[in-house]
């Protein structure tokens, strides 16, 4: 996951090094390390931005899920009992009067996977890591993986490398200026709505 993750970053940012490269002449060296520096001052600019506001919306939220919890359960324990009103199968009824049981177990669940936020924080060390080896040596790895192809496949694996760099790299940079641009959207538009957490929604 780590890999994919990186490869695909590394093909949002290899167009920039080439055109570094094309443009003003600079070694690949050089240009790799500039790329890598604006990939890290993005990074740092978004996580300035958006992690303070999505820490104090995520804290009003845990202060006052005590509150949508009791509210969810009584609308469960309501609809539990016009279920037993309504004379519905035992089974979905005793699903139903679990249910509260359920969600108590998820939300357990969750708390415990807010222990991998650290795993995460390695997680993110290490792709920074990988995307500037892979970077540094796209092309290389690149040509060894081709060679890992019998020689007569080569130029077809070579053919189909170029059309993954072509479409992949498009691909990708589309997909994350689309939902970029609808997460803007949706944060604003539940702003102006008045909908509390609106960016974390967002």
């Amino acid at each position: 996951g780590l890999f994919l993750t990186s490869i695909l970053i590394v093909y949002i940012l290899y167009p920039i090094l080439i055109k570094l490269k094309t443009r003003f002449g600079l070694k690949h060296g050089l240009a790799t390390i500039i790329v890598f520096i604006i990939f890290l001052l993005f990074c740092s600019l978004v996580l300035s931005l958006v992690i303070p506001v999505i820490y104090y919306e995520t804290s009003e939220l845990i202060d006052a899920f005590p509150h949508y919890l009791v509210r969810l359960q009584d609308y469960i324990s309501w609809f539990s009992q016009q279920t037993i009103n309504l004379d519905i199968e035992d089974e979905v009824r005793g699903y139903l009067l679990n249910l509260t049981e359920n969600l108590n177990q998820a939300f357990e669940y969750l708390a415990e996977a807010s222990i991998s936020l650290i795993g995460g924080a390695v997680g993110f060390f290490l792709i920074l890591f990988l995307v500037f080896y892979l970077l540094y040596d796209f092309q290389a790895v690149r040509e060894q993986l081709v060679e890992l192809v019998p020689t007569a496949r080569r130029p077809l694996a070579e053919d189909i490398i170029a059309i993954v760099d072509t479409n992949a790299g498009t691909f990708i940079r589309g997909s994350i200026l689309r939902c970029t641009i609808v997460g803007i959207v949706t944060g604003v538009v539940l702003a102006i709505i008045g909908m509390p957490y609106a960016l974390l929604l967002g």
